[in-house]
């Protein structure tokens, strides 16, 4: 993963700790300091990378329990 994409993950993380979900696009974009389509394009890529996929209602969510950590 390029830097860029780490501090995605990180943000998503800090945000899943405290609401126990990930943040919607326009959260993430203002967190990430973007606009609204490089935020989703950033899922698009983490997505591709398994790292977060879709569920079945069309929300992101992490692939795999690993990608969620305990930030303190």
């Amino acid at each position: 993963m390029t830097p860029r994409q780490t501090e995605y993950l990180c943000i998503i993380q800090k945000f899943f700790a405290e609401n126990h979900q990930l943040p919607p696009v326009n959260h993430l974009a203002q967190l990430a300091g973007t606009s609204h389509n490089a935020a989703h394009e950033m899922l698009k890529k983490l997505a591709s990378l398994g790292v977060i996929k879709r569920n079945a209602v069309g929300k992101y969510m992490f692939s795999n329990k690993d990608f969620v950590i305990n930030l303190v």
